[in-house]
C-alpha cells in the first residue's frame, strides 16, 4: 500500500471512529461544543463539591449552571442544546469528562493503529539504513533541515532493532495496541493520605468561588490552619486540588494542564 493510499485510508478510519463516538456518547457531543464555549466565554465552572467515595477516598464534583451557560454570548449547536434541554438546572461535569474520555481514547487508539501501519510499511527501509551505519563510530542519527536555512535542522536517533521486531509482531495481531501493551488508567476519585487536607482545600476554593478573595475566604483559610496548628495539610490539599482542576480544565479545552497554568502565569489565553 502506498503512502498516499495509507493516508486516505487513515482519514477514512479517523472519520468513521469520530462519527461513531459522536453518535454513541452524549458526553462527547456536549464536550465537543463546551470546548468552544470555554474558549470564547471562559471556564464554565459554577461550583466545586466534595463527597465521600467510600473506601476509595473523596469524590470531586465540578458543577455547571445552565443559567450561566445559556446567558453567555455563545451559539450552542443543536446537539448540545438538545442535551441541555433534558438535563437539570445544575449538573456535574466530571462524569461527562470521564465518559467522553473513553471516546477520545477510542479515537486516539485508531490514530495509533494507523501510525503503526505506516511504521510497518517503513520498517524495511529503516532497517536497511540502520545496517549501513551499524559499523560507524558515534551515535548515528537522521538529520532533517527546517526551512531554507541549512544551519537549522532537527535530529532523530535510530530506534532499537528489538523495538522494530516488537512492532512488526504486534501489527500481525488483531489489535496491535493491546499487543504492545497499554498504560493503566488511573483510578477514579482522589484516594490518598491527605483527605483531610483536600477537604480544607475544597472549603477554601469554594469560598473563593462564592465570595472572591478577601475577608471571608481569608477567614476560611486561617481557621483551617489554626485548627490544624499546621499549614501543610491545607497547602498540600490546595496543590492536589489545583492539579486535578488544571488537568480537567485542560481536557475540556482540548489543551493540557501545563498550558493552562502557563497561560495563567503569562496572562495569555490557553
Amino acid at each position: 500500500m502506498s503512502v498516499n493510499t495509507l493516508g486516505a485510508h487513515a482519514g477514512h478510519r479517523f472519520r468513521t471512529v469520530q462519527h461513531t463516538s459522536f453518535d454513541r456518547s452524549a458526553a462527547y457531543r456536549f464536550l465537543y461544543n463546551l470546548r468552544d464555549y470555554a474558549q470564547h466565554s471562559g471556564p464554565p465552572l459554577g461550583a466545586i463539591t466534595f463527597a465521600s467515595d467510600g473506601a476509595d477516598g473523596l469524590r470531586l464534583g465540578l458543577v455547571l449552571n445552565q443559567t450561566e451557560l445559556r446567558s453567555a454570548h455563545f451559539a450552542w449547536n443543536r446537539h448540545a442544546m438538545a442535551l441541555l434541554d433534558d438535563w437539570p438546572a445544575q449538573f456535574d461535569l466530571l462524569p461527562l469528562l470521564e465518559d467522553a474520555t473513553l471516546e477520545f481514547r477510542a479515537i486516539e487508539d485508531e490514530n495509533v493503529r494507523v501510525r503503526i501501519a505506516h511504521l510497518v510499511e517503513a520498517i524495511p527501509r529503516l532497517r536497511s539504513q540502520m545496517e549501513r551505519v551499524a559499523h560507524d563510530d558515534g551515535n548515528p542519527c537522521v538529520l532533517s533541515h527546517l526551512g531554507t536555512d541549512p544551519a537549522t535542522f532537527r535530529w532523530q536517533t535510530f530506534p532499537i532493532a528489538s523495538e522494530l521486531d516488537r512492532i512488526e509482531a504486534a501489527a500481525l495481531q488483531p489489535d496491535p495496541i493491546e499487543a504492545l501493551g497499554r498504560r493503566p488508567i488511573p483510578p477514579r476519585g482522589m484516594a490518598g493520605p491527605n483527605r483531610h487536607g483536600r477537604a480544607r482545600a475544597a472549603a477554601v476554593v469554594t469560598s473563593y468561588l462564592e465570595h472572591g478573595g478577601g475577608g471571608l475566604t481569608d477567614n476560611v483559610l486561617n481557621a483551617g490552619i489554626q485548627e490544624d496548628q499546621d499549614v501543610r495539610p491545607t497547602l498540600i490539599g490546595l496543590l492536589e486540588v489545583g492539579g486535578v482542576l488544571a488537568s480537567m480544565l485542560g481536557t475540556a479545552l482540548g489543551s493540557n494542564a501545563a498550558a493552562i497554568l502557563g497561560s495563567l502565569a503569562g496572562g495569555e489565553e490557553p
